[in-house]
């Protein structure tokens, strides 16, 4: 039985799709959020992904211990500063889905 802790957990997916020869220069930047993202309060996993298939695809996964950790993790610093470097990058703005677990 899952727990009512765990209920509160919210997962995140976050794509980012590079512009072609763009690819570098978003993974350089993305990698920036990790190390200070890691570090704050709530966030169990926060790992960047690789398409296998599409070299421009990139995604976050996600795990965070409340709605609250995640919405301060969203007006962070880093993110503040970083995004806005990253988008004019990117084909499309960042597609971020926000997920609770069901069963």
């Amino acid at each position: 039985m899952q727990s009512v802790s765990s209920n509160k957990k919210i997962r995140v997916l976050a794509l980012f799709l590079a512009q072609p020869k763009k690819e570098l220069q978003v993974i350089e930047l993305l990698k920036k959020m990790i190390e200070p993202t890691r570090k704050e309060k709530g966030c169990s996993c926060y790992e960047l992904q690789q398409n296998t298939k599409d070299p421009c695809d990139r995604a976050f996964i996600e795990e965070w211990e409340s709605e609250e950790d995640l919405n301060i993790h969203s007006e962070s610093k880093h993110l503040k500063e970083i995004i806005p470097q990253v988008l004019p990058l990117l084909q499309q703005p960042p597609l971020v889905r926000r997920y609770r677990f069901v069963a």
